[in-house]
């Protein structure tokens, strides 16, 4: 609970503070973030980078979907292919078998992403 307020002092502080924030303001935070940080520590929380974490927990996921990084990836060729051939129904064929399978894909400008949806 006390780390929570942590959290939620430090947003809500950030919050208020101007375009261009004093540096003795951003110490504050600075110091209330690693105060944070060794609290989370202390409890056995936050001892993976997020990025890391979500990889490792995506990894998990991807095992029991039976279904590979590779062939996500292949499955997202084909279905560019077809979306470059203007064969729209195949398209949306592969995305909905992927999507039955567990993972979400995210159109964008520099390409079509997936992730792991969560249950």
């Amino acid at each position: 609970g006390h780390l929570f307020e942590g959290v939620k002092l430090l947003n809500k502080i950030r919050q208020h503070l101007p375009g261009k924030p004093a540096n003795s303001d951003l110490q504050l935070l600075k110091n209330g973030a690693n105060t944070v940080r060794e609290m989370a520590n202390t409890l056995g929380l936050l001892s993976e980078e997020p990025v890391q974490y979500m990889h490792t927990e995506q990894e998990k996921i991807l095992k029991t979907l039976s279904i590979t990084p590779e062939e996500i990836e292949k499955a997202i060729a084909d279905r560019t292919a077809a979306r470059e051939a203007k064969n729209w129904s195949h398209a949306d064929e592969i995305r909905d078998r992927l999507l039955a399978q567990g993972i979400e894909l995210k159109d964008g400008p520099t390409g079509t992403s997936w992730q792991v949806k969560l249950p």
